[in-house]
């Protein structure tokens, strides 16, 4: 017969498994929605070719997305 102790365990195995491959793909789905929509918008058409577009604030978004970005990845990936 199987113990409580045992039982507990292999439940936490598998609620742990289970949030793992659940979280991937919720991530999964958030990075091909993001996709879908760039493509199917004409993102970078739009962003590159627009005259609605004034460039100096064009420039000032794009450098602090690339500011931000950097931070998200060194916190995400180098701090851990």
């Amino acid at each position: 017969r199987e113990s409580r102790h045992d039982r507990e365990a292999r439940k936490k195995y598998w609620v742990d498994k289970l949030t793992y491959v659940s979280t991937r793909l919720h991530s999964l789905l958030w990075v091909v929605a993001g996709i879908l929509i760039i493509y199917y918008s004409n993102f970078f058409h739009v962003i590159w070719h627009s005259d609605k577009v004034n460039p100096l604030f064009f420039g000032i978004t794009l450098t602090g997305f690339t500011v931000f970005t950097i931070m998200t990845f060194y916190v995400g990936f180098i701090l851990p």
